[in-house]
């Protein structure tokens, strides 16, 4: 992680969450309750892409015990905003009905 110049670091109680100078997000811990957001409840020892997050700028990440929130720009239509949800498994997904 030292050539991506990581410019924010949050802590939850098991994971931590990072963001590099180029707005991308990466993850790594305990994602055994989905607060990791890769959605298979694996455990990441290294910080691993977040590649949800490829085509958007993330401005701000904040973790709980067992919950990440990330706040993040999305380019395009203003509906878009709103257009995204999580599934059972913690997965960030575009909804498919609003």
């Amino acid at each position: 992680m030292e050539q991506k110049a990581v410019v924010h670091v949050a802590f939850g109680l098991n994971h931590v969450m990072l963001v590099d100078k180029l707005s991308s997000l990466y993850a790594f811990g305990d994602g055994s309750q989905g607060c990791l957001g890769f959605g298979d409840g694996k455990k990441r020892f290294l910080p691993m892409l977040l590649s949800f997050f490829n085509d958007k700028r993330v401005i701000d990440v904040a973790c709980g015990d067992s919950f990440t929130v990330v706040i993040a720009e999305v380019e395009g239509d203003p509906a878009q905003y709103r257009d995204f949800d999580y599934g059972d498994d913690g997965t960030l997904r575009k909804k498919t009905e609003l």
